[in-house]
């Protein structure tokens, strides 16, 4: 009967040790759960599969260094998870963090330098990668140049991207990467120019919100994973890209 008695104890601890494991390891989750930050996902690509709108991700107990070695506050910065390759070129990686500032003026894109920016994803786009389970309301892209629309002579413009020394040495870096100069403009012309048009056809005149625009680079999965040119409504620009961080 003792024995019994005893086996009962023992099997009955064993339950609430189980029991009360569990329940410690479900409260652990839900407290990082609660300490976890959202952030926006931002698509290096035209669609990603699969895309959510957001993340949620662990920042409190980590520490973010520039290239000084000069620790810096999250806070400071907006904040961007990137889901895709297409910045493959920039050093920016799937299932990267991007620190972004907010845009202070146009005025400080330059063709000789370019800069990667985080853009708002105007409706119909998101409702085209919707198609592909793509919810990211954001996408992230290499800014060499802003032109206006008809204005402009954009295929002029990439020619002038192209002969720059930046983007000489991306060539020789990277050169597998990179399609011939007619390849390049011959997509520019015959499909992105086409596209912007028939997105924005009100785009030529000079009052229009999309007059302004800005001519970037990503890598084409459609082109066997080639650099081509984009163009997309300047005032779609978020932020600029200031560090990117493997979490």
């Amino acid at each position: 009967m003792e024995i019994i008695y005893f086996g009962v104890i023992v099997i009955c601890s064993i339950t609430f040790i189980v029991i009360f494991s569990n329940l410690l390891k479900e409260f652990g989750k839900q407290l990082k759960l609660s300490q976890a930050t959202s952030v926006k996902v931002s698509c290096a690509g035209s669609a990603v599969e699969n895309a959510p709108r957001e993340v949620k991700i662990q920042l409190h107990n980590r520490k973010f260094y520039d290239k000084n070695n000069q620790l810096l506050n999250p806070d400071d910065y907006g904040k961007f998870w990137v889901k895709g390759w297409s910045m493959l070129l920039c050093g920016i990686k799937d299932n990267d963090l991007l620190f972004t500032h907010d845009m202070q003026s146009i005025d400080d894109i330059s063709f000789e330098c370019p800069h990667v920016y985080v853009l708002k994803r105007d409706d119909y786009v998101r409702n085209k990668v919707a198609e592909k389970n793509d919810l990211a309301e954001f996408k992230v892209r290499r800014t060499w140049g802003i032109v206006r629309i008809e204005k402009d002579d954009l295929i002029e413009c990439a020619r002038k991207i192209i002969a720059t020394d930046f983007f000489s040495e991306l060539r020789i870096q990277y050169p597998n990467f990179f399609l011939t100069d007619d390849e390049m403009l011959d997509d520019l012309k015959n499909e992105r120019i086409k596209k912007y048009m028939d997105q924005y056809p009100n785009s030529a005149n000079e009052s229009d919100e999309n007059n302004i625009a800005i001519i970037s680079t990503t890598i084409k999965a459609s082109k066997g994973n080639k650099v081509t040119f984009s163009i997309h409504p300047a005032r779609t620009i978020m932020g600029e890209v200031v560090y990117s961080y493997k979490i």
